[in-house]
């Protein structure tokens, strides 16, 4: 049914009764308890980055820095790491963080481990993939490879393993989003995302043709200045311009306006600022502005749009297929004798009962939204369908509902009327003015 898009059936009352009774027996819990978890352990992920000096502050480690702990710092890193280091944070993520994430991403891993068994080729999708390598870059950053640790008793880090917890860190925090697009509220906004990410992806090779063309461009127009005097710098530097930051007296107007260096600048200063060949140089930027930051971000833009309308058409189809997939992926995890005990042959349902407290309701109404999906489709299902003489007669007591607001919107304008007529008799008796207009048939107008 989530396949075929097939809205009807999935919001049937058999099929959300039986996905609610799923989800209340033991979705919930192990969602809930999965998410804990991994809050738990981004917690500490991210209090270890903050509170570990990077290798790039100081000086490579020699035997006498870990003999007694003390490093040539750089800059404001004796201050930072050092002397404001709060006691807690080093008991906290110095002493027992490391072994936190040890064990916190080891118990993810076993957890994805028994996931590959049940699903098999299934398992090979995106999400897996970005949860084991945030796992797997946790491990590697946290492990004491070095004999070495500073004060705060964190053990010193390889460049290798700080690139590590970076990508780790950043990860992280992007599975975080992903985790909660289960979620019945804050879901279908991750939706909107991934659609328009996935639209983005399907038109790279277009944008990226562009983005190499003025590239090579601005490359060869511009190599001795140093934001284009390499090929990657040229790229990054044009794929920076094109969101806007263009930078044009940098690039242009770096020389005064007569084009001399003389007494002003070195000969190589003079170089680094020169556009050597201006004609050409000023088209290819006025075309690059054209197309790049007016034609194709606006065209980014209307995609976008119209993946964010779609997905908010669809918001009910979405939201009952992340619950299947993540009903069917428990089952699958879990031994066949133990959801067994959950099969009923009857569940009372009470939809207007979402909590005795404000908390409870709060709760309800921005985690759960299968209920009041149930009770909409069973008012549907339950309302049988109009004959033809049923739907004249409502048609009939529509139409004279409408006739009688007409008769009634005809008597406030015949109020009216007397009394602005009455008003305009007094006003020509004041002034004693006699008015005939020789047509009194008031007497023929019905009421």
């Amino acid at each position: 049914m989530v396949a075929s898009k097939r809205t009807k059936l999935l919001g049937h009352p058999l099929v959300l009764t039986l996905l609610t009774h799923k989800w209340d027996c033991y979705g919930r819990y192990f969602y809930y308890l999965s998410l804990l978890i991994y809050i738990f352990f981004l917690f500490f992920l991210t209090g270890y980055i903050l509170t570990t000096p990077p290798p790039f502050y100081h000086e490579s480690p020699s035997s006498a820095n870990c003999t007694d702990g003390s490093f040539d710092w750089f800059g404001n890193g004796k201050v930072r790491w050092v002397d404001d280091a709060k006691e807690w944070q080093s008991v906290l993520f110095g002493d027992i963080g490391d072994w936190i994430i040890l064990g916190l991403a080891g118990i993810h891993l076993f957890k994805e481990l028994i996931q590959l068994w049940n699903q098999k080729f299934r398992y090979l999708t995106f999400n897996n993939f970005l949860e084991w390598t945030v796992y797997i870059l946790a491990v590697l950053l946290v492990l004491p490879l070095r004999n070495c640790s500073y004060e705060n008793s964190v053990n010193v880090k390889y460049d290798w393993q700080w690139q590590c917890g970076a990508i780790s860190i950043l990860l992280a925090w992007i599975n975080l989003i992903l985790f909660i697009q289960k979620l019945p509220r804050l879901g279908i906004y991750v939706l909107m995302f991934t659609d328009v990410l996935k639209t983005f992806m399907q038109f790279s090779v277009v944008f990226g043709l562009f983005i190499v063309a003025f590239t090579l461009g601005f490359y060869a127009l511009l190599m001795n200045q140093e934001p284009f005097n390499t090929f990657w710098y040229s790229l990054v530097k044009t794929f920076v311009m094109m969101i806007g930051e263009f930078e044009f007296d940098t690039t242009f107007h770096s020389q005064n306006y007569l084009n001399t260096n003389d007494g002003v600048q070195s000969q190589d200063e003079f170089f680094l600022t020169t556009v050597y060949y201006k004609q050409t140089t000023y088209v290819v930027f006025t075309i690059f502005a054209v197309i790049m930051s007016i034609i194709l971000m606006n065209l980014l833009v209307g995609l976008a749009v119209d993946d964010i309308k779609e997905v908010q058409n669809q918001a009910k189809l979405q939201r009952l297929a992340k619950q299947v997939d993540l009903a069917l992926e428990i089952e699958e995890a879990l031994p066949l004798v133990f959801w067994r005990r959950f099969c009923v042959k009857t569940r009372n349902l009470r939809p207007n009962q979402h909590g005795r407290t404000m908390i409870s309701r709060l709760f309800y109404g921005l985690l759960s939204s299968e209920t009041s999906m149930l009770q909409e489709a069973i008012s549907s299902t339950l309302a049988s369908e109009k004959t033809i003489i049923e739907e004249v007669r409502d048609s009939q007591e529509g139409f004279n509902e409408t006739v009688g607001n007409m008769k009634y919107r005809m008597k406030l304008l015949k109020s009216q009327n007397d009394r602005i007529e009455g008003m305009l008799t007094a006003l020509l008796k004041k002034d004693g003015v006699v008015w005939d207009d020789g047509n009194d048939n008031t007497d023929e107008v019905g009421e």
